[in-house]
């Protein structure tokens, strides 16, 4: 499952139990659903220190 902040900066791709988590909690919603890609609320790719370029 690919994952962006709200910047649309990409993070590394996650597992889909983790996006199914992410948006139950409200973490993130649907950026696009093909490719299905999940947006991140409440971090950024720069505070994660995430370093992933697609």
């Amino acid at each position: 499952m690919l994952v962006v902040d709200e910047h649309d900066v990409p993070f590394p791709p996650t597992c889909p139990a983790r996006a199914r988590r992410l948006l139950e909690t409200g973490r993130a919603a649907v950026a696009r659903r093909t490719p299905f890609t999940v947006r991140v609320k409440d971090r950024t790719a720069k505070e994660a220190g995430a370093s992933f370029s697609a």
